[in-house]
């Protein structure tokens, strides 16, 4: 998940800052490990309840603007949505 700066250092400073990097293009992401976010164990995100849970995963599930239906979008970004056909959304704790 990309992260805004605040986000990243918050989180870093709770968790840890090898749960993130810089992209090449400057951007603060959480690391993937085993095709899932670091975060994400169980099927389920284990910073929900932080106070600095990611802008990017409040927003999820995401609703298709036109349909009103789920946002179809390019499931490659994430391996579990190819790999897993039950994945429809992300227990939270």
């Amino acid at each position: 998940m990309t992260l805004s700066d605040e986000e990243a250092a918050a989180l870093g400073g709770r968790y840890g800052h090898e749960k993130m990097y810089k992209s090449r293009w400057g951007e603060w992401r959480t690391r993937v490990r085993l095709g899932k976010c670091v975060f994400l164990i169980d099927n389920a995100c284990s910073i929900h309840a932080d106070p600095d849970y990611p802008a990017v995963c409040r927003g999820f599930p995401y609703v298709d603007a036109e349909t009103g239906g789920p946002y179809r979008f390019d499931q490659t970004i994430c391996p579990e949505f190819e790999q897993r056909d039950d994945l429809h959304e992300v227990r939270r704790k």
